[in-house]
């Protein structure tokens, strides 16, 4: 027994459309198209398939990695608005930004430049410098547009610092 029998009439179609070569390369050109589309969240997705960060794979696509992996176990953060050096351990930052990200529903960051600096009288320290715009979108449907340069101080490959300054938009 045939996998699919046709009737007469569509095995004459089929013949038909076979017989045109531009019919056929369309239809292959199209079932790739529509196979690729398949997997086209995994193709444009917004995290690193793999990651090589200090001589370790890290695959974010697949894997969950804890601020642990990124954040010394107290992190001190300079706010923009010139108040006095705050320090935090992990868990109380973690709530800090989830507090401050609660009237959001989305936030869009593009960054301009990246400026990574060791200074003179500390090897183990980097010091990453970058301007950047951010849109927030807040839940209730306004829209707010700040400008903002940030400084990340980052020890043995983990963030241990954070200073932010604002420029009026």
């Amino acid at each position: 027994m045939a996998l699919l029998t046709l009737s007469p009439i569509n095995a004459r179609r089929w013949r038909n459309f076979k017989a045109n070569r531009r019919a056929l390369w369309s239809l292959w050109v199209f079932s790739v198209l529509f196979v690729m589309s398949l997997f086209a969240e995994f193709l444009a997705y917004d995290k690193p398939i793999l990651v090589n960060y200090r001589g370790q794979y890290y695959a974010p696509i697949w894997n969950f990695y804890p601020e642990t992996e990124y954040y010394q176990k107290t992190v001190f953060f300079y706010p923009e608005k010139g108040l006095d050096k705050l320090e935090f351990d992990l868990p109380s930052l973690i709530e800090l930004a989830k507090s401050m990200h609660e009237p959001y529903d989305s936030i869009r960051r593009n960054v301009y430049d990246v400026i990574s600096v060791i200074p003179s009288y500390d090897e183990n320290l980097t010091v990453v410098m970058f301007p950047f715009t951010e849109t927030r979108f807040r839940k209730d449907g306004k829209i707010e547009k700040y400008r903002f340069f940030e400084r990340h101080y980052i020890r043995d490959g983990k963030i241990e610092g954070v200073r932010k300054w604002s420029q009026e938009e």
